[in-house]
């Protein structure tokens, strides 16, 4: 079978532009990014998979004091995220196939574990644990049950996969995540399902 997230690599270089002018930045996302900075201590080195154009993800983290290496397969997004913020980190790579040996003390994965295949998002749960320092936090966007479906990028069809949400929380478990919390389509957060978990007990 031919690798989804490839087609959606393409398709976010090409729309970089379209899809950064129409990302929605009114920061929806605010009080579950506060969330984890609650469990961050001050200044918290984060690392940002999937961190597209910046906007408003990044923008506010960074607002709050956070460092940032940020991580996306498209460097056109990657240029974009550069010029605004260009006192932090940002690479080009596949999550898939990103490795470091830095301990951060949070990450997140907001609009990227969903393009991946429910056997390559299994995947990543252990480099989650790997990549953190002890009692780090994670967040994660995931669907609210196990499928496959299509959504629309600039016109375009684009590959989401989910899950069950058992399965989640089977997977935070194994790789010694605890405080875990899932938030099934939340209504405050324009409809995402999300999970923030601990590193540790």
């Amino acid at each position: 079978m031919a690798d989804p997230y490839e087609d959606t690599q393409k398709l976010y270089r090409r729309a970089a532009m379209e899809y950064d002018a129409g990302r929605n930045k009114s920061l929806f996302e605010k009080a579950v990014l506060d969330a984890l900075l609650a469990r961050c201590p001050d200044n918290p080195h984060i690392l940002y998979l999937g961190s597209g154009a910046g906007e408003p993800v990044a923008a506010y983290l960074i607002a709050q004091g956070a460092r940032i290496t940020g991580v996306d397969f498209a460097p056109e997004m990657v240029a974009i995220t550069q010029s605004r913020f260009p006192d932090h980190t940002w690479i080009t790579s596949d999550m898939r196939d990103f490795a470091s040996d830095e301990k951060y003390d949070a990450i997140i994965c907001w609009s990227g574990l969903f393009h991946l295949t429910g056997v390559d998002q299994i995947a990543m749960f252990p480099k989650f644990a790997t990549w953190l320092e002890p009692n780090g936090a994670i967040l994660v966007a995931t669907g609210h049950q196990d499928g496959e479906v299509y959504g629309t990028v600039a016109n375009t069809p684009v590959y989401h996969a989910s899950l069950a949400p058992d399965h989640y929380r089977q997977l935070l478990v194994e790789n010694g995540f605890s405080n875990i919390q899932f938030t099934a389509q939340d209504p405050d957060c324009a409809g995402f399902s999300h999970w923030l978990a601990m590193l540790g007990s």
